[in-house]
């Protein structure tokens, strides 16, 4: 669980603290990403869509500036 120590700033543009839960958040956005692809030898495989993978953590961060620590 992130801390509201880390939270609270975030929500006010501190880069420090955005990045602490973009880091936080990583591996669960990085398997929201994946996607099947399917290889040359026919299989089909997963891998991360990076372009996918980048809107999620934009959307990350835009919530998180435009949450309200004080009313919720």
């Amino acid at each position: 669980m992130i801390p509201y120590e880390t939270i609270e700033p975030a929500t006010k543009g501190d880069l420090r603290a955005i990045l602490k839960i973009l880091k936080h958040y990583d591996p669960y956005i990085t398997r929201l990403a994946m996607r099947p692809v399917l290889g040359t030898d026919g299989a089909v495989y997963l891998r991360v869509n990076e372009d996918f993978k980048q809107e999620l953590q934009i959307t990350l961060v835009t919530s998180l500036l435009c949450f309200d620590t004080v009313n919720g």
